[in-house]
């Protein structure tokens, strides 16, 4: 499957895009510090992708190892936990 080319790209514009319209919100923002910002972004979105590449690839792994009819042991509850988890992370790499 191309989700390595696919799906990245896609995450990765959508958060850079979202930076830049937090960014645009301040007035008078110095054109050189908002370059060194745009450096530091790409080098932390290139080390987040790779860190959530290495995730998606653990959870594929994971779920291949588990008999599919053996998915309906997980409680609701229990998933909502592990979204939540993986929702805190990506907050805290976009910090």
């Amino acid at each position: 499957m191309a989700w390595k080319e696919q799906v990245l790209p896609e995450i990765r514009a959508c958060v850079v895009e979202r930076i830049v319209d937090e960014f645009r919100k301040i007035e008078a923002f110095p054109v050189a510090t908002l370059h060194r910002t745009a450096v530091v972004l790409e080098k932390t979105m290139f080390q987040w992708a790779c860190s959530f590449e290495d995730y998606i690839e653990q959870i594929r792994a994971s779920v291949e190892a588990i008999q599919l009819d053996s998915l309906d042991l997980y409680e609701p509850e229990e998933s909502e936990t592990l979204w939540s988890d993986f929702r805190a992370m990506v907050q805290i790499q976009l910090k």
